[in-house]
């Protein structure tokens, strides 16, 4: 901390970049399997529904459609209720940051809905995760310490195929 620019693949089975460069770090973090291995030490704080978790569909077996970096949207933190990233220490000021949500369902036979929350308010009530890869970009989100993000359930008693799901986040540090 303090974070300047983080992008996590949420279930991913590694690190890798994309085309533009940026390197996008699985998580829950792999063990290292060799001395050259990039060790981060993050906690989001992970909090799933019943039957969620974390899962990984593999990119050659799996097809999303509309994505510029496709792998990116084949693993996915399954029934996510909500995480907590921490982005700023303890002495730093508090900072704005664009937070950029990535979703799609590739294994899903309809559409999956839910709202967003971040920061404990409701930015999206309702959208409408497919096959087809989704980005959701907030701007000027305000952070003290953490940024919390929510994923709300439309339906009341939603079954696993109605879960909330989230691939991957990305956050950057709006200058002052």
């Amino acid at each position: 901390a303090p974070v300047e620019h983080m992008a996590l693949n949420l279930g991913g089975p590694g690190d890798r970049k994309d085309a533009r460069d940026q390197l996008w770090i699985g998580y829950p973090r792999p063990k290292p399997s060799k001395a050259t291995s990039l060790e981060v030490n993050i906690d989001i704080k992970a909090e799933f529904f019943p039957g969620g978790g974390y899962e990984n569909l593999g990119e050659k077996s799996t097809q999303v459609l509309g994505a510029e970096t496709p792998w990116l949207f084949t693993s996915s933190a399954n029934g996510l209720k909500k995480c907590t990233l921490p982005l700023l220490g303890e002495n730093d000021e508090p900072a704005r940051f664009k937070a950029r949500l990535f979703f799609a369902a590739p294994q899903s036979a309809g559409e999956r809905e839910f709202g967003i929350k971040l920061q404990n308010e409701l930015v999206v009530e309702s959208i409408k995760v497919t096959t087809k890869a989704l980005v959701q970009e907030f701007d000027n989100v305000a952070v003290e310490k953490d940024l919390t993000i929510e994923l709300v359930p439309t339906k009341e008693n939603p079954t696993s195929a109605d879960l909330p799901l989230l691939n991957a986040i990305e956050i950057i540090r709006i200058a002052d």
